[in-house]
């Protein structure tokens, strides 16, 4: 069984497209081998990259999906570093969406996009041909679900409908027989209700924990605390690993990210719980790059008027590797940890 306490790693997201659509469509090979040798470089204990797959790419194209795909794992098995490919995206924003799922794709009758046998097909394509694939070291079958910015009970039946297809596509996976654990990655809204509800469709429990107050204070690294405790009591009942799949907020204010990475990190790894940082490379997609590239966040400049606030205003450029390839002042403090 994989030890996922032992995991450092990072988000990827080539720098030559805005979402992950593009980023397969139009696929690379020569830059993600660059990008992902220069995360090495940087951070030689740098094993297990976390990359977002695309449903509508596949579509697309499905060979040339699948043979990028498989280039993609020859190249991080290469370097030494395992794979958490993320099948489906429910993370979605302005000013800059990455795509992916909607509720049409799981709402029974919403809309033609509502077509279960296509899901199906592309989890037995693309689980199937690497069941047994020991460069995986985990499935994650989802990005942040449940991102809705209401109640619960306004939504209906929305909710529980995404639930049940999330479920669905774990048992799928589940029949397959895959040799990799499967979870979902939860977003930090979500806390130990959200992943209470999913841990019996998950064999690894992967969570978002970002500690983001607009000022650090000793009163929200307690409440950041014992939200960390609450997900080691359900690892602990569920028996259960923990995996952040992403970790450590972003400020376009260098000394802020830095204290962020020097306080987050050591909370994280006393808990036994894995690493994967967002993000390792520049990119045009949402949160990794700077104003040129495209818009950043969606609030600025930065207030720090309110030390309490729920999050930082925005995460600005959260990349470790800048454009040019040379690393971000300070951020080497990843390899502390």
């Amino acid at each position: 069984m994989t030890d996922f306490s032992k995991v450092r790693g990072f988000n990827y997201q080539p720098s030559y497209g805005s979402s992950s659509f593009e980023n397969w469509l139009y696929y690379r090979p020569d830059t993600v081998e660059l990008e992902l040798r220069r995360g090495k470089f940087y951070f030689p204990n740098f094993n297990t990259v976390r990359i977002w797959l695309d449903m509508h790419a596949w579509t697309r194209d499905q060979e040339k999906f699948e043979n990028n795909f498989e280039k993609t794992l020859q190249i991080a098995d290469g370097l030494g570093i395992k794979v958490v490919p993320v099948l489906l995206n429910r993370w979605h924003a302005d000013p800059l969406d990455n795509g992916g799922e909607y509720i049409d794709c799981f709402y029974p009758g919403a809309s033609h996009v509502n077509q279960p046998y296509l899901m199906e097909r592309y989890v037995d394509h693309i689980v199937g041909a690497h069941k047994a694939d020991e460069r995986i070291i985990a499935w994650d079958i989802v990005n942040e679900p449940f991102s809705y910015t209401t109640e619960i009970k306004n939504l209906g039946m929305i909710e529980e409908y995404e639930f049940q297809w999330l479920a669905g596509i774990y048992r799928q996976i589940k029949e397959i027989k895959a040799i990799a654990p499967a979870g979902m990655s939860l977003r930090p809204d979500d806390g130990k209700p959200g992943i209470e509800r999913v841990e019996p469709v998950c064999d690894v429990l992967m969570i978002h924990p970002y500690y983001w107050p607009a000022v650090d204070n000793e009163e929200d690294r307690a409440k950041f605390e014992k939200f960390l405790d609450d997900y080691v009591d359900v690892s602990k009942k569920s028996n259960k690993q923990l995996l952040a799949t992403e970790t450590l907020w972003g400020s376009m204010i260098n000394e802020w990210r830095l204290n962020n990475i020097h306080y987050t990190m050591p909370q994280l790894a006393k808990r036994g719980i894995g690493i994967i940082a967002h993000a390792l490379h520049y990119s045009r997609v949402a949160d990794l790059h700077d104003p040129v590239d495209g818009p950043v966040g969606w609030k600025e400049p930065m207030d720090f008027s309110d030390i309490h606030m729920e999050m930082s205003p925005y995460p600005g450029n959260m990349c470790f590797i800048k454009k040019d390839g040379t690393l971000r002042e300070g951020h080497e403090a990843f390899n502390l940890y």
